[in-house]
């Protein structure tokens, strides 16, 4: 907008410098109507930037409560799975733990190893069917840490199962 009213400047300048005289009440109106747009033009920037403005502080503040939200469910599930490891730990029984290994085992290779089944690791009575199988990776630390896990699931299971009788 402001390089039209400097462009029918220049025009007005040029007519003048050339002997043209146009009608200036007509050049007065053209200039007054793009002032007119550019005020226009600037009211509306305003109000939009003032609506941007009230967004961004909403969107910092629902921020700010999806923050608070996520720390708090953190710890929740900390809490809740804090109390959950030490009721499993508290009624694990002795045959969940794994007997150390013998030198002889030891000094075998991971390929020499052999990882024990799931079912050679569970307690008589669990929830795991005879046919099922874990996929197991054929490392012996990732294969303890798997069989573990399985291992802490039951006991979860089965404490469940208590609680609910």
């Amino acid at each position: 907008m402001k390089v039209k009213i400097e462009q029918w400047r220049m025009q007005r300048v040029l007519q003048g410098l050339s002997g043209e005289t146009g009608d200036s009440g007509q050049e007065d109106v053209v200039e007054e109507k793009l002032r007119v747009q550019i005020e226009e033009e600037k009211r509306k920037y305003n109000a939009g930037l003032k609506e941007l403005k009230l967004l961004k502080s909403e969107i910092e503040h629902l921020h700010h409560l999806l923050e608070k939200a996520k720390l708090r469910l953190h710890k929740e599930f900390k809490s809740w799975w804090t109390t959950r490891r030490d009721d499993a730990l508290f009624t694990q029984e002795p045959q969940w733990f794994e007997e150390p290994q013998s030198p002889k085992t030891l000094s075998k290779t991971p390929h020499e190893q052999s990882v024990p089944r799931p079912n050679q690791l569970l307690p008589q009575g669990s929830n795991f069917t005879a046919g099922t199988e874990i996929p197991l990776t054929g490392d012996s630390k990732i294969d303890a840490d798997i069989l573990a896990f399985v291992q802490a699931r039951q006991a979860v299971l089965r404490h469940n199962d208590r609680a609910k009788k």
